[in-house]
């Protein structure tokens, strides 16, 4: 109806006096005794005011209607924008045992070399005889037995997901408010400051805890220290109840060896082994004796370097090499031994030699044994023998600025950053590298968050480029400016 229609109706309504009007609510209405002359507008007036009475009207409409929408205005712009994602922590690949490779989708694989950075998505699988380290941003550690595969689900600094694909995966955690989450099989196993080990195999799937507890899914009660348990198994009295880890077959799990010996070296775990310590008691049973070595059997090792790096060959009498060969190396030790220092798998039972493409110019002990699946003997004799150095590409000099927001520093940088850069953290001024490295990013990564490295009060923290120098006092370069993170 439009506002002239409106003003016309207006006009002929019918007029009320005093007398008919209807009280309103429970009190009378109160009418003047004495005659009170009222003088009636003109009929120009009172058209006037209707329309103005109308506009009001309309206007009140329409401020009402726009209050009722907003509110869900705002909540669909709250839905749609979101808050920002905070910086995701990342892995470092610093050991590579044998041959592993990863992927960023499961399908197409690149091998890998050491000092790979992966990330969120990304998965690492190994080989029947290789084992791999991921050293994780915030301090915690992944390891993979042979013949397993794991997917970094979640990187978030404060839910932090690996996914066990197949195969067994060591999680040693470092203590922190975050989450620390290892699945498999469909099921969760929650650190609570732990070591662990996942199990995802045909035959078994569950979980053996060496320190602390675990949080598991699929239980009322945490799987404790020096406790299994295992949703598939082939024994009834163990599948899908929490048992005691026998200390023979702890004693018998090459795999739990080689992570008590590196844990060993670490000062974060060294004091937090664990039910791992059982494995180094002595007990009073007869202890199970290796394969014997047939009588006159022997195996020697030479070595030269070339511009390759270092050529082996060697001779064996008297031995099965069906399962191939361990060439393992160590810088202090002149007896490397499999399973505690770094080793390379020789396949093949009729290889007689092997090239090590180590070019750091590094200083090593080596001897080779023969592999029979989860040990290694005999031993050959010790050699020793210096790779070459081959220097790595030069990082070109510039200038590296550096800022922080939070927790999180990001950077840039002029020149250039072939191995990327190192995240230097610590309580005093003037960070250097290597001992107050904290962080390795890729040359691709221009920010990090660095708040599992805060301690209370006052961090200095500066970025410098990476050399890839097996020198440490040249390991890093163009440092940045140090900014200062204060943690309450």
């Amino acid at each position: 109806m439009s506002l002239g229609e409106l003003s016309e109706k207006s006009d002929q309504a019918e007029e009320f006096t005093p007398e008919e009007m209807e009280p309103v609510g429970s009190s009378p209405l109160q009418v003047p005794t004495s005659p009170v002359a009222i003088s009636e507008p003109p009929k120009s007036k009172k058209k006037l005011i209707i329309i103005c009475l109308a506009i009001i009207l309309l206007a009140i409409g329409a401020g009402a209607a726009y209050l009722l929408l907003k509110p869900e205005e705002k909540q669909q712009a709250v839905q749609t924008t979101g808050a920002n994602e905070p910086a995701k922590l990342k892995a470092i690949v610093s050991i590579v045992d044998g041959t592993a490779e990863y992927s960023s989708d499961g399908l197409t694989w690149q091998p890998l070399k050491g000092e790979e950075t992966i990330s969120e998505g990304q998965f690492v699988r190994t080989d029947s005889v290789s084992r791999v380290v991921l050293v994780l941003d915030d301090g915690s550690i992944v390891r993979l037995n042979n013949s397993s595969e794991a997917k970094l689900v979640s990187m978030l600094p404060n839910d932090i997901k690996v996914e066990n694909a197949s195969g067994e995966v060591y999680a040693r955690v470092v203590t922190s408010d975050r989450k620390f989450t290892v699945i498999a099989a469909e099921t969760e196993y929650v650190a609570k400051g732990t070591a662990y080990k996942t199990v995802n195999s045909d035959t078994l799937k569950g979980v053996v805890v060496y320190q602390s507890s675990v949080d598991v899914s699929e239980t009322e009660e945490d799987v404790a220290e020096g406790k299994r348990y295992y949703q598939e198994h082939p024994s009834p009295d163990v599948k899908s109840k929490i048992t005691d880890l026998p200390v023979d077959e702890l004693k018998a799990d090459a795999f739990a060896k080689w992570n008590l010996d590196l844990d060993k070296q670490t000062s974060e775990f060294k004091d937090k082994l664990g039910y791992l310590t059982k494995i180094e008691e002595s007990v009073a049973t007869t202890p199970v004796a290796p394969s014997p070595v047939p009588a006159g059997a022997s195996i020697t090792l030479s070595a030269s370097p070339n511009d390759k790096g270092i050529f082996f060959s060697w001779q064996t009498s008297g031995l099965n090499t069906k399962d191939g060969f361990k060439l393992v190396r160590s810088k202090k030790s002149q007896t490397p031994t499999y399973g505690s220092d770094s080793s390379d798998y020789v396949s093949g039972e009729s290889t007689r030699d092997y090239t090590l493409k180590i070019k750091d110019g590094g200083t090593y002990y080596f001897r080779i044994c023969v592999y029979r699946g989860n040990t290694c003997e005999p031993y050959s004799n010790t050699v020793q023998a210096t790779a070459p150095y081959i220097a790595p590409e030069v990082v070109g000099a510039g200038v590296v600025t550096l800022a922080a927001s939070g927790n999180t520093v990001s950077w840039t940088f002029t020149g250039t950053a072939p191995h990327g850069f190192k995240i230097l953290v610590a309580s005093s001024p003037s960070p250097s590298y290597p001992n107050n490295s904290k962080f390795f990013v890729d040359k691709n990564t221009l920010s990090q968050d660095v708040s599992a490295k805060l301690v209370s009060g006052d961090n200095y923290v500066k970025v410098c480029k990476y050399t890839a120098d097996s020198n440490v006092s040249s390991g890093c370069t163009d440092y940045s400016n140090e900014v200062i993170i204060n943690k309450p």
